[in-house]
């Protein structure tokens, strides 16, 4: 069943329910109100996780120019309420009220606060104070077709589909672990399309940025990726079906395992997790 949203008020009669002596301050785009009743704050809204505002259904976060004025006033313990709104179109949506969860420790570098709901919003409210961006195209996924056929396709397919094209990073300076025609094909197809979409190397288990050459007992073996959560030799290659298993060893000038290797669908695989779901740009 669709709720409605509860009844708008203006911002004068927001600010009214601080009681007397108000007074008015500013953190972020958020007005914030000081009476000898409460404390209101108008949130405006917005989608940005890094300013001020809703973040979800009970967590609203203050951020901006330090007011040390409005320090007691953010307290766990403090006996005024919280009273939270919503700058709307057409008015100010009562929110509730909320308590402080956390704020900066020193009066004079008052300039966050996290703030908690007693009573979590509805979808509805959280839609009109959150708006999510407008959806975009939705990116194609015939690149699955050719994941057993054809890797590189997929690769292809799969990276320039699903990530924004941006300005293409410079190639950098020669690689020191040799031309790209020593490249197994999957790691050349890999640093090409990076190249052309960064956002590729921004998540976890990132295969390196520039490949180098193993030392000691291993040394020779092209190290193509890295894996935080577990040790393993990035020269060893992996073969891509349904079962990965183990393949044989890459060395330089040489190539006899598969042309997929694990590191690359590692990392895609964390990227495609977090991938923009908008599509190109």
């Amino acid at each position: 069943m669709t709720q409605t949203l509860p009844s708008l008020t203006t911002e004068a009669a927001a600010l009214s329910v601080a009681g007397a002596g108000l007074r008015r301050y500013e953190m972020g785009s958020a007005l914030i109100g000081a009476g000898a009743d409460a404390t209101v704050v108008i949130l405006e809204p917005g989608d940005n996780p890094e300013a001020s505002g809703v973040q979800d259904a009970t967590e609203v976060l203050l951020r901006g120019d330090a007011v040390p004025a409005l320090h007691s006033r953010f307290d766990f313990w403090e006996a005024l309420p919280l009273h939270l709104f919503a700058r709307l179109d057409r008015g100010c949506l009562p929110l509730g009220t909320a308590r402080c969860r956390g704020r900066s420790f020193a009066p004079a570098d008052f300039d966050r606060a996290r703030l908690e709901l007693y009573q979590p919003l509805t979808r509805e409210m959280l839609d009109a104070v959150r708006p999510g961006p407008a959806p975009g195209p939705v990116p194609a996924v015939d690149w699955v077709d050719h994941v057993e056929s054809d890797p590189i396709r997929a690769l292809e397919s799969f990276v320039l589909g699903w990530f924004p094209a941006e300005e293409a990073e410079p190639a950098g300076a020669e690689s020191t672990v040799g031309e790209p025609d020593d490249f197994p094909e999957a790691l050349a197809a890999f640093h090409r399309l990076a190249r052309l979409r960064p956002a590729v190397h921004r998540f976890r288990n990132p295969v390196l940025r520039q490949p180098r050459r193993a030392s000691g007992a291993l040394g020779g073996n092209l190290c193509p990726g890295a894996v935080p959560q577990a040790a393993r030799r990035g020269s060893e290659v992996y073969r891509f079906d349904r079962h990965p298993t183990r393949s044989r060893k890459w060395r330089p000038g040489t190539w006899n395992g598969p042309c997929a290797g694990v590191h690359y669908f590692g990392a895609l695989g964390q990227n495609f997790i977090a991938a923009p779901r908008d599509g190109p740009r």
